[in-house]
Formats: structure tokens, sequence, C-alpha cells
């Protein structure tokens, strides 16, 4: 007789209905995702999305054409899913300012590719024997032909072919001061140097010799600079002295001069201003009875950052 209980069941959980759809589901989606792989391998290399149109900013320099070719004909050998930046830069491998290259693709056939190049804001120069042009870092960029004229750095030696950064302090701290330089007043140095009581002294092509003192403050300093330069009482003064940014002046103007002085080019407009100004600079009062060439090296007094000598205009109020 039976006591009306059920026997245990002998089925197999795993030939059940539902374990057997788990199963195949799970070996469709390894397959499906199997040939997604495939498929992206085959279409990143695929013509369908192989670059041809190439977007090139950043290069400058008289050598630009050149290299924007050389770049196009790098970018023209991928596709829009396989960008290779390490193949372009090596397009660019004789590119003197180079510094890195980025590069964006839009599909499906499109590449915009920009260079970001060093500035270069100086050329060195030892004796009579010409070196090569340095950027704002000390990188030195051999081979490279500037396109503006830049202001000349004078070194005891020359750096060596296999050296790539400028390790001269005195000249990096010259290079540091030019880096630092307004655009608009970029090119308009012919050379710098450190002198005894007056610091770093930069000199115009065309225009007045810029007294800069020491390397602090400096961003103050070149905007206080741009102020006194684009003001026209300062034309025709032989320095403009901004060591002390908040109290700028400019030095050895002539009675009359008027801003017509012979030599000068006109002021360059800037909208750099030292913060709290109200105004530009103006000219204060009282003509010179005697101009004066530059502030005398090693005055009594002097320093640096000293205020500029006697037979100044100025102060010039920021």
């Amino acid at each position: 007789m039976s006591d009306g209980r059920r026997a245990p069941s002998t089925r197999d959980p795993t030939t059940s209905p539902g374990a057997s759809l788990r199963r195949t589901a799970v070996i469709a989606g390894t397959v499906l995702l199997g040939l997604l792989a495939l498929y992206g391998l085959w279409l990143r290399d695929s013509s369908l999305v192989r670059v041809e149109r190439v977007e090139v900013t950043g290069l400058t320099g008289r050598d630009a054409p050149r290299m924007r070719a050389r770049l196009v004909t790098a970018a023209r050998e991928m596709t829009t899913l396989n960008v290779r930046t390490r193949d372009l830069e090596q397009a660019l491998a004789a590119h003197p300012a180079l510094r890195r290259v980025e590069a964006d693709a839009r599909l499906p056939r499109t590449l915009e590719v920009h260079v970001v190049e060093h500035r270069p804001v100086a050329v060195l120069r030892s004796g009579r024997r010409d070196g090569p042009a340095v950027a704002a870092d000390g990188t030195l960029l051999r081979g490279l032909v500037p396109a503006q004229p830049l202001a000349v750095v004078q070194v005891g030696r020359l750096p060596s072919s296999e050296g790539r950064r400028l390790r001269d302090r005195r000249a990096r701290r010259l290079v540091r001061a030019l880096a630092a330089a307004p655009g608009p007043l970029t090119h308009r140095f012919s050379g710098a140097a450190e002198e005894p009581g007056r610091g770093v002294v930069l000199r115009m092509r065309r225009g007045p010799e810029l007294l800069l003192g020491g390397l602090h403050d400096l961003d103050v300093k070149w905007a206080a600079a741009a102020r006194v330069l684009a003001d026209p009482a300062s034309r025709g003064a032989a320095y403009v002295d901004v060591r002390l940014p908040e109290r700028p002046v400019a030095g050895g103007l002539v009675e009359g001069a008027g801003g017509s002085a012979a030599g000068t080019e006109p002021a360059v407009t800037t909208s750099a201003s030292e913060p709290g100004s109200a105004s530009g600079p103006r000219a204060a009062s009282g003509p010179v009875s005697a101009p004066t060439a530059t502030p005398p090296a090693g005055a009594s007094g002097s320093t640096p950052d000293a205020p500029g000598p006697a037979g100044v205009v100025g102060p010039v109020d920021p």
C-alpha cells in the first residue's frame, strides 16, 4: 500500500526548458560579440572610413606648406577609426618647432589635426656666430627660420650640436623675460642683456630701452610697459623704466618732441592693464632741461628695481 508520499524526481535540472533556453542565449551572445569584434577589426581599417579630408591648423613659419603636405600624406594612410598620432608626429620629425600633435577624427572621412608648436622668443649669438632660436621653456629650435625678427641673446659659448635645451642660466633668465612680453611687443626687441644696477634691459629696434630689473612680477611689469609705450606722451623717450611697475617712468624725453622724435616707431596699442588701474598712463608735467640718453648704471642708491634717475618725465601714474 502507498503511504501517500511522492517519490523524488530524478529529472536533470540542466535539461529543463528554461536552462536550455539560457544556455542557447549565452552561446548566441558569445557568437554575436565575436562577430562584432571581427567586424570592428575589419571596419577600423576599411576603405569605408579611410581619411580623405585633412584639416591642419597650428603650423607656422616658412616651412609650413611643406610640413602640411607631409602631414596630409601621413593622415591619408589612416582611417577615422584608427588614428595613429605617433605616425603624425613622425611625419613632422623635421619640424624644429614641433611640440606635439593633436588629432580629432570626424566620421566618416575627416581628420582634424592641430600642431602645437614651441614659440621662439630669442636667437642665441656668441660673438659674431649665430646660434639656434630658443623657445620660452629653453628648448633649442635648431634649423628653425623665424618668420619674424627675434631678440638676440649673447652667450659665452653656443650650445653643443647634441644639446636640446639652453643651459646658460643668465641666458635663460633673459629668455624668460622676453617670453613674458605681450603679443604686440614680442618682435619689437632687438636684444636683451643684464646690466649692473639695472637688471634685465631690453633694447627695441626703434624705440626706447626697457628696464625690467628683476624677474619677479613680470606680468605686472609688462602690463605697465605696454601702457607707457601706448601713451603718446612717452614717444621720443630714451628708456622706459618699469622696475617699480606701480610707478613706471619714461626718461630722456626732449622738450617739444611731441611724439615725433626721429627713429621711433608709433606706440603699440594693447589692452594689457595693471590690476586695479582705472585708466591709462598720463605724462607728468614739467619738461626736462636736457635729454638723458640712459639712466646711469651704478648710480648712487641704484638697484635693479629702483625708481628711474633724475631727468625723467614722470612718474607716469598708472
